[in-house]
Parts: structure tokens; C-alpha cells; sequence
């Protein structure tokens, strides 16, 4: 197989290049979605166009390998990611493509993950909330607690957002519990505790328990290290100091967010830019105006970033189409074979059971053969569309196969009475035969005139 990898180009990360290496050996489907997350969230110097980059590799590899898991799943992070990287429409699609494709699967992890990544990417708040409530169950199902520390402290985001403190502190209460289950993952601890300086700082006005924490937060092993968590602490210790009138200070933290301006997201770009000019709003009106410029062109720098993905992303969704094409090709193929080997055993039935070559045994035998082979070929055929119409309820679904079957006793009854009738005839015919040529051979024997 030809190394994924070797698609991005050189010198790019070596941590991230093991671990696709690693990826490319791995077996079962939550290990492999293990490795992609410690690739895409975990690798503290990659660029946002790096986790890009890497994600449409490993993407390259699930299709390659054929791992509809992995598939799915890392389409929807790329569209994650694309969302935040300014392109919205794209990434939205994309984390609908995935959940289709999860649909199919239904790997609950993979759902979990598919379930936030969609939440965070749509726009209606309704249809948010119960997808993350979606991922959270899913990742329960899973008793995966990076997904469910995920989702907690999403809907806790949700609900901070809304003004609901209760909901929102109850959600990051939990979220920050759960990311402590989660040992592959040093700085995970820290989201759930900046969540929670958030609340009580914005939501319930206490800046000294508010403090506690993001003192907290900042004494996680490797917390530091992650560009994320690094930008949301310093972030809140900058306006902390601005609104307690420490300017220095503030400009201080927000200097160190600048020093790493590259691993940023250009929303967080921007958002510093903002910082920027919050701060010099009060003390340097030409600075203000610098900063504000400064957000302008980086605001302009995502536009241009985002005409320049939806391009890739259009080769991107034609290849996929292709590939459907392709797959829809095959199953039809396939469909084709297989009803032509049920037809041409149903006329091999009817041939034989009018011939002496095979025995009325076998013959019934091959017709009870053929009468499950036409079923489960109903069965295929119309699977798809019964999944759809019962809203994928086994229930339903097994209570239509039973209805086919039944129809399908009195056809079974009516092809085994023809063929009896058949063979009836077959039997009349060869007594016929036996008898005709018993009389012929009696006829041809030499009259004796002698006797009696």
C-alpha cells in the first residue's frame, strides 16, 4: 500500500508522521480513531493548515483501506475543522456527508464524535443541542470518555452562550470530571477548568473563584504546551487584568498569544487583533487603529483561505461522487449476477424435472435452494429501501421479511406441486417407454407353429 503520508509535503511534522505510520498498522476501529485524534488535536506544533493537511491524509488512508469508520469520522473532523477555518457552508456538508455515512455503521464512538463535530458546525440552536445530546449518548454507549468530556463541555458552551448559568455550570461540573478519566490526554483537564472560570466570572460575577481556577488550569502537565488552551488561558488572564485596570498586564498575556500567532485558528487571529484594540482603546488611539487594521486584514487573509479550501473541497466532493458512482456500479453488477443465477436455475429445474438425468430428490432439494437464493435476493434488494421507511427499526424490518417469506410459502408450494406434476409425467412417460418397447420386442419375436 502506498504510504499516505507520503501525499504531504516535506518537512512537515515528525510526531505527526509517526503516528501515521502508526495509524497505517494499527488494527480496530476505536484504536485507530484514538491515534487520529492524538494527531489532529494533540500535536501541540501543527499549523491549522498542518491539522488540515494531516486530516485529508488520514482520510486518504481510511478509503484506501476501506475503513468506512475511519472514514466517516475523519470527515467529519475536516469539516470541524474547516468551519473554523472560515468556511462554514463546507464544513457543514461535510459533517452531514459523515453522518450518513456513520448511519450505515452505526459505530457509536464514531457517532459521538460525528454528533458534536455536526453541532458545532450548523447553525439552528435546536437541532445543536440535540445533536450534542445525540453525542453524548453515543459516547456513553461507547464508554468513551474523551468524546463524552467532549460533548459535556460543549453543551456547557451552549448553554454559557444562552445565559442558562445553572445548565452551563452543571455541564462543565461533569465535562471537567470526565476529562480526568481521560489518561492519554495530559492537557484535556484543562478546557473543563477554563470552562468553569468562564461561568463564574461572566455568569455568576465571582473573578476570586473564577481566578482559582484558571490558576488551576494553568498548572496542568502540558497544558501549556497546546496552542488552544494556551490562547483561551492567556486570553481570559488578558481581560482579567484589563478590566481590573492592569494594562500592562493585559497587554502582557496578549503579547504571549502573539508570540504563537501561527498555530492559531484565523478566528483566534482575529479575536487577538480584537484584544489588540480593546486594549489600546483607552490608551493609544493610533494603536487601536494599527489593531484594528491588523483584525481587517486578517479578516480578509480567512476570506482568501476560504476560497482557496472550497476549490480543494470541490475536487474533494467530485471524488466522493465518483467514488458512490463507482460503488452503486458494483452492487449493481452484482444485483445483475445474482438474478441471473436464479433465473438460470429456476430453468435448469424446470428442464430436468422433464428429463431422466436427475433424480426427483435432487430435485426438490435444488428447488428449495432456489427458493431461498430468490429470497435473500429480495432481501438485498429491497433492504435499503425498507431501512428507510422504518426509520432503521429492526422490529419492522424483521416483521417485512416475514410477510416476503410468507408470500413466498405459496409460490414454494405451487413450484413443488409443478414439479411433482412433472415428474409424475416424467415417470408416466418412461413406464410408456418400457412398456412400448417390451410390446415391440414381444411383436418381434418368430411365432411358433408347432406349439400345442
Amino acid at each position: 500500500m502506498t504510504c499516505p503520508w507520503a501525499t504531504i509535503s516535506p518537512a512537515q511534522n515528525p510526531t505527526a508522521d509517526s503516528l501515521m505510520i502508526e495509524m497505517g498498522r494499527i488494527e480496530g476501529d476505536g484504536a485507530r480513531i484514538d491515534v487520529m485524534n492524538k494527531i489532529i488535536y494533540e500535536v501541540p506544533t501543527l499549523t491549522q493548515e498542518q491539522r488540515i493537511t494531516y486530516t485529508k491524509a488520514i482520510l486518504d488512508l481510511s478509503k484506501k483501506r476501506g475503513d468506512h469508520v475511519l472514514e466517516s469520522v475523519t470527515t467529519a473532523e475536516l469539516g470541524y475543522l474547516l468551519f473554523f477555518s472560515g468556511n462554514s457552508l463546507q464544513g457543514t456538508e461535510l459533517a452531514y456527508t459523515a453522518l450518513d455515512m456513520a448511519q450505515h455503521h452505526d459505530h457509536a464512538q464514531a457517532l459521538g464524535i460525528i454528533y458534536i463535530d455536526l453541532a458545532a458546525c450548523i447553525e439552528d440552536s435546536s437541532k445543536g443541542l440535540g445533536y450534542l445530546r445525540a453525542g453524548l449518548a453515543a459516547s456513553e454507549r461507547a464508554s468513551d470518555p474523551y468524546t463524552g468530556a467532549s460533548a459535556l463541555l460543549n453543551l456547557s458552551y451552549f448553554f454559557m452562550n444562552r445565559g442558562v448559568r445553572d445548565s452551563a455550570l452543571y455541564y462543565a461540573q461533569r465535562g471537567y470530571e470526565r476529562t480526568l478519566e481521560v489518561k492519554s490526554n495530559r492537557w484535556f483537564p484543562t478546557a473543563g477548568l477554563w470552562m468553569l472560570a468562564q461561568i463564574h466570572d461572566d455568569m455568576y460575577g465571582d473573578r476570586v473563584i473564577a481566578r482559582e481556577y484558571l490558576k488551576k488550569a494553568l498548572a496542568v502537565p502540558g497544558a501549556m504546551e497546546h496552542p488552544i488552551a494556551y490562547m483561551r488561558l492567556y486570553m481570559t488572564m488578558s481581560k482579567f487584568q484589563l478590566t481590573d485596570g492592569r494594562v500592562d498586564s493585559a497587554l502582557h498575556y496578549a503579547n504571549l498569544i502573539r508570540d504563537r500567532k501561527d498555530l492559531l485558528n484565523p478566528f483566534e487571529v482575529v479575536e487577538m487583533y480584537g484584544l489588540y484594540k480593546q486594549i489600546y482603546d483607552t490608551t493609544n488611539a493610533d494603536s487601536a487603529l494599527k489593531y484594528y487594521r491588523l483584525a481587517e486584514t486578517a479578516q480578509a487573509a480567512l476570506e482568501v483561505t476560504r476560497n482557496r479550501q472550497q476549490v480543494a473541497l470541490l475536487q474533494m466532493k467530485k471524488e466522493m461522487e465518483l467514488d458512490h458512482q463507482l460503488a452503486a456500479r458494483s452492487r449493481n453488477i452484482q444485483f445483475g449476477i445474482i438474478a441471473l443465477i436464479v433465473i438460470t436455475l429456476g430453468i435448469f429445474l424446470l428442464i430436468f424435472s422433464r428429463t431422466s438425468v436427475v433424480g426427483a430428490k435432487a430435485i426438490k432439494n435444488l428447488s428449495l435452494i432456489a427458493l431461498l437464493l430468490f429470497f435473500e435476493f429480495i432481501n438485498l434488494l429491497l433492504h435499503p429501501f425498507l431501512d428507510r421507511i422504518t426509520n432503521h427499526s429492526p422490529i419492522l424490518m424483521l416483521l417485512c421479511m416475514a410477510a416476503i417469506a410468507g408470500l413466498l410459502i405459496p409460490l414454494h408450494h405451487r413450484m413443488e406441486k409443478l414439479i411433482t406434476n412433472m415428474l409424475v409425467s416424467k415417470n408416466n412417460r418412461v413406464r410408456l417407454e418400457a412398456a412400448r418397447r417390451t410390446i415391440e420386442e414381444l411383436e418381434a419375436r418368430p411365432t411358433d407353429t408347432n406349439a400345442g
